[in-house]
């Protein structure tokens, strides 16, 4: 393998707007692999509201078409938070120090990416790949000038040679079709019961829209 992504969430439901960023993304990157890794206990969000075995089973549904996406049930396997950074460690001691890998953020993520655990360390570890959308302006990147210890300084590049020459430590922002998609609307809808409805169709795929009919999926949410 050349080069691998990093995808994580909680993927409560796993939507559109995960897949097609993503597809999009891996695309113009010339990713050969992207790993989706669902968080098991997020430290910035609220815990998930499908059990793990069912948002496992409606990732593999959704991921059926999509033979260079692959589940990574890491963190799932992993007791305490899922730490971003303890995820970087481990597929670097998988795969080595010479791959590039490229972990993809939305715009939104990428905005509070300063308040996660030793966010300094995962240029150390990773390219940051961030899917920018209408809606979403990026940060100040002057945030990336903050050091800790001998941890190297950010580094922006819109080249996509240097992601795959180089195994780490660059920031790049890669445009994506926006999508007005958010796991919480979709939530509402199956709480309503609203199952039958063009906008569930446009949000998720077929075979996720039934296996969330079929298990009573979030109809008891809050």
């Amino acid at each position: 393998m050349q080069s691998l992504g990093i995808f994580g969430g909680t993927f409560d439901p796993v939507h559109f707007g995960h897949l097609n960023p993503v597809r999009e993304t891996a695309s113009a990157l010339g990713l050969e692999q992207v790993r989706f890794v669902p968080a098991a206990n997020p430290p910035h969000r609220p815990e998930p509201v499908a059990d793990t075995h069912h948002r496992l089973a409606m990732i593999r549904l959704a991921l059926a078409g999509y033979p260079e996406f692959r589940i990574d049930e890491r963190e799932l396997n992993r007791t305490g938070s899922s730490y971003t950074i303890n995820t970087l460690e481990s597929f670097r001691t998988e795969f080595g120090d010479k791959l590039p890998i490229m972990m993809l953020v939305g715009a939104d993520v990428f905005n509070e990416f300063n308040a996660w655990h030793q966010w300094q360390q995962i240029p150390d570890l990773a390219h940051i790949i961030v899917m920018t959308r209408p809606g979403h302006p990026v940060v100040d990147t002057s945030f990336f000038e903050i050091k800790n210890g001998n941890n190297p300084d950010w580094k922006i590049s819109q080249d996509i040679n240097d992601l795959h020459s180089e195994p780490r430590g660059l920031v790049f922002f890669q445009d994506v079709t926006p999508l007005n998609i958010s796991a919480t609307k979709i939530r509402s809808l199956f709480k309503k019961k609203i199952t039958i409805d063009a906008r569930l169709s446009q949000a998720l795929p077929a075979s996720v829209i039934e296996y969330i009919k079929l298990n009573n999926l979030y109809v008891d949410h809050p």
